[in-house]
């Protein structure tokens, strides 16, 4: 038994060994081609950046929203310092900074033309409320929050074909989400 135990060891260090040596370097031949394969010809016109494009562009307010996507949406009236945004050709963004519950948080809306509800908030994060938020009309927002951190609201509109969202970076409640997006439902069927 010990010398199938030596011989089992034997052929799995021999294979270890076998398995982790290095591989042989290339010629110097080929690091020439390859050199000269991923470099870019700027005299064609291409590009030296191997970078992607920015899907966020910044925009001056919502007279841009309407005209590039056909949507509505401003906060000048709300916080301070707005920044208008375009995502990926269809996402209008407002960010700003407001106060709540005695705390300056950052708050960001987005609104997209969808034909069903969408989560565009872009928050990944699993929070440990999540329920219907207060009726707009016929619109239910959805919340979901980690009470005093961060949170935000979600919701379709079907008469305008629109999803939305609101986060708040931090002090999040059920009171602040539902205020936030009463707001922006409102703004959104004004503005259509």
């Amino acid at each position: 038994m010990s010398k199938a135990l030596l011989v089992l060891l034997t052929l799995g260090l021999s294979l270890l060994v076998g398995c982790s040596s290095p591989t042989p370097a290339a010629d110097d031949s080929n690091k020439a081609d390859a050199g000269a394969s991923s470099s870019t010809d700027t005299a064609t016109g291409g590009d030296e950046s191997s970078e992607l494009a920015n899907p966020v562009v910044d925009v001056s307010g919502p007279d841009d929203f309407q005209n590039q996507l056909g949507l509505y949406l401003a906060a000048d009236d709300l916080g301070s310092s707005p920044v208008y945004s375009i995502i990926s050709n269809q996402t209008a963004q407002v960010i700003y900074q407001d106060e709540v519950g005695g705390q300056t948080v950052e708050v960001i809306v987005r609104v997209q033309k969808t034909s069903a509800e969408e989560d565009i908030s872009g928050d990944f994060n699993q929070h440990q409320v999540v329920e219907p938020g207060k009726t707009v009309g016929e619109i239910t927002p959805t919340l979901h929050f980690t009470e005093g951190k961060a949170g935000y609201a979600t919701w379709f509109n079907p008469t305008v074909g629109t999803s939305g969202s609101v986060s708040l970076s931090t002090a999040a409640s059920a009171d602040e989400l539902n205020v936030l997006a009463e707001y922006y439902i409102n703004q959104g069927n004004r503005g259509q």
